[in-house]
Parts: structure tokens; sequence; C-alpha cells
């Protein structure tokens, strides 16, 4: 798979905002303050994307409710679903939860791909995300990191002609691949992996680490769409 007529890119951003579900309000009381930091959301990554969408001529697919309530971005199941403070919720108001934020997302982001997977296009589907400069007393060590699944060859060579059209522009940057997560972590583009045709469909996670996407992040965005179309 290669950019070309017959390709069509699909922008998203799982960690868009920091706002509450209506009803959950009262379970935030005292956290207002972590709501506003990483914890929260994705800080810069909703600006980016726009940008991307913009410049790209691609639609973009947010998600404005906060990781803190439930994680669009996790697996059912998945340990981390649930924030440590959404996680004492009751059964019934965790399925509420799921149902009416969780696969109205996920659903409505799969059904988008599938629309132009029928209408005969490849897919690049390109997630959108920010990471903290320091997570646990750590310093990450780029500026930016591109995800993919080593082992699907269309990710693959995408990835790697865009990280070098990037450097092209930004050679002050470190760039570096599957960092700070790995690309088969879980997340809606291992999710999708499972559901669609690897000939047809490549999932991308971009991750800006956010002392970059919060002080410059049209630019940024700007930036990471140009070189794209490049490729």
């Amino acid at each position: 798979m290669s950019r070309n007529n017959q390709t069509s890119v699909i922008l998203s951003c799982e960690h868009a905002g920091n706002e509450i579900f209506p009803g959950f309000e009262p379970y935030f009381a005292g956290y207002e303050n972590m709501l506003q930091t990483h914890e929260g959301y994705d800080p810069g990554a909703f600006e980016i994307a726009t940008q991307m969408a913009q410049v790209i001529k691609a639609p973009l697919l947010y998600h404005k409710v906060s990781r803190l309530l439930v994680e669009v971005n996790r697996s059912e199941g998945h340990p981390q679903l649930f924030s440590k403070i959404s996680k004492g919720l009751t059964a019934e108001k965790k399925a509420h939860l799921i149902k009416s934020v969780y696969h109205p997302y996920r659903d409505g982001l799969k059904t988008k791909i599938l629309e132009q997977l029928n209408a005969g296009f490849e897919v690049i589907h390109l997630s959108i995300h920010s990471f903290t400069p320091e997570l646990n007393g750590s310093k990450r060590t780029a500026d930016l990191g591109i995800l993919f699944d080593p082992e699907r060859e269309a990710e693959l060579e995408i990835s790697n002609q865009w990280i070098d059209q990037i450097q092209k522009r930004t050679p002050e940057w470190v760039v570096k691949s599957n960092y700070p997560y790995l690309g088969v972590d879980d997340g809606v583009c291992t999710w999708l992996r499972t559901i669609l045709p690897k000939q047809k469909y490549a999932g991308i996670e971009v991750e800006v680490n956010q002392k970059i996407a919060t002080q410059k992040p049209e630019e940024t965005g700007s930036l990471l769409a140009e070189s794209f179309r490049t490729i």
C-alpha cells in the first residue's frame, strides 16, 4: 500500500478533550486539577490533528470525553479501561459508559473506515496523540514517535518514508519508531487490525512530545501533514 488516488486517509484523536459525560461530574469533585493534566487528556493533540486534517483534506474523528472516565484507546477488559477515579463505579454505571461513550466512538471510527473500504479505497488511519516529556521521574528521549506494527509491510514502509520526510524538515528533532510505546500495544489501531484486512488498512499512531505539542500545535500539525503528503 502506498499513497495514491485509491488511498483514503482518516485521522482520529482519542484523547482530544477532558470533558465529563453528563451525570458523572460528582465523581470528579476534588480531581479538577487532574483533569487539566496529561492524565485527563492529550494536551495539544486535538489542535495538531485538526491542522493535519485541514492540510491533508481528510476527515477527523475525535473524542472529547476524558480518559479518566473511560479509556476509548483500550480494549474492553483492559485493566486501564477505567481510571483510579472511575474504576470504583458500579457495574451498572460502567456498562452505561461502555454503551453511551465507549462504543459510539469506536463504532463510529470503524464505520467511517469501512465506508471507505467498501467504496474501493485502501485506508491509512493516523491516530494522533501526545505524550508527557517525563513520566514517573524518567525523561522521554524523543520529540516525536511514529508507532506501527513492524510485521505489517505497508505500515513499516509508510512509517519509514514519513520519518525520513519529517527529519528532512526538522533535523533537530529526535524522531523514533515505536516510541514511547510499541505500535502493537493495546489501542484503536491494534483493535482495527484484528477486524480489517492488512492489504487494505494501515494504522499508524503519532505521538508528539507535549513540550512541542502545546507550544506550536498548528505549526507542528502543518509540518506533519506536509511531510506526510510527500510520501
